[in-house]
């Protein structure tokens, strides 16, 4: 007895399970199961190549971007790049320098200047490495960097002429500017012109200072056939220029842009060199320190690509 007991109770057990396997099945055909299998197996190989891709091209796009887009990527960097940076991150971003010179013995101060084709980045840094002074000069007409300054401003070069080159956070112009027009008199002649931005009013922040201008290593600005060269020397507020410097203002973009921080430096009036405290335009070191590369140091095919484009 009980063993039939047993054998009708495993009977039982049985049926309740083929019940039960064919409820399911009646919901959930085999054949839908093996679907939905594949679908999420094919679902979770396609999120893994997805990841996989955004991976892949988030490590290769700076390359990618400096290969196809070199203007775009360099515009990146130089737009991230500011006075008080290390040496090893202007490095870092610019590759190895191409001139190193000591522009001053006291304080100590080494200039750098990194070349590519169409820009020219000066650095001046201190003994401990950090960079005083950063300039970026492009005498390429079709490369137009932007740059944010000291006091909130945006300034593109190569772009809109100075006297509507720098824009405030409003969009509302800010171009009145300390001038420093120093045309060359002689080959050796550092002819740039200077506009000194003013300052960004913060006192957390001693002796820092931005310019904009004209460095005519790259070649002389077209001007109006009424202006004469002679004319266009000039120091003062830009609200009281001669005529013939507005006529430049109007006219013509500026091709470098510079900032500094750190250095209590003056521009010498007569001869547009930086000055340092204590220091005259008869000092050697006077000669050395420019807030734009003197054209001597730069590459005759780098500054010639300026020339053509001022005498189309």
């Amino acid at each position: 007895m009980a063993m039939r007991k047993k054998t009708r109770q495993v009977h039982v057990r049985k049926e309740e399970l083929s019940k039960s396997t064919l409820a399911k099945e009646q919901r959930f055909p085999k054949w839908e199961m093996r679907t939905f299998g594949n679908w999420a197996y094919r679902m979770f190989l396609g999120v893994g190549a997805v990841i996989t891709a955004w991976v892949t091209i988030a490590a290769f796009f700076p390359s990618a971007q400096k290969n196809l887009f070199p203007n775009d990527y360099w515009y990146g960097i130089l737009k991230e790049l500011h006075a008080g940076f290390s040496d090893d991150i202007f490095r870092e971003k610019l590759g190895t320098p191409a001139i190193i010179s000591e522009v001053s013995s006291a304080p100590k101060l080494t200039q750098r200047i990194y070349l590519q084709e169409k820009f020219a980045v000066m650095t001046v840094s201190n003994q401990d490495g950090n960079v005083n002074i950063y300039s970026v000069l492009a005498c390429a007409e079709d490369f137009k960097p932007t740059f944010s300054t000291p006091s909130s401003t945006t300034v593109r070069i190569q772009d809109r002429p100075l006297n509507r080159l720098e824009m405030a956070a409003n969009w509302q112009p800010s171009n009145e500017r300390e001038l420093v027009y120093v045309p060359g008199r002689t080959v050796s002649s550092l002819d740039q012109l200077i506009e000194i931005g003013a300052g960004n009013g913060n006192n957390a922040v001693r002796n820092r200072h931005y310019f904009v201008g004209v460095n005519q290593g790259c070649g002389r600005p077209k001007m109006p056939d009424w202006v004469s060269w002679n004319e266009v020397a000039y120091s003062g507020p830009s609200s009281e220029a001669t005529e013939s410097v507005r006529a430049i203002r109007a006219s013509t973009p500026a091709n470098f842009y510079a900032e500094s921080l750190g250095l209590d430096i003056s521009v010498e009036k007569e001869w547009g060199h930086l000055l340092l405290p204590g220091r005259s335009h008869e000092t050697k070191d006077a000669y050395k320190l420019t807030i734009s590369p003197h054209h001597f140091l730069l590459p005759a095919d780098f500054l010639a690509r300026g020339r053509l484009a001022m005498q189309r």
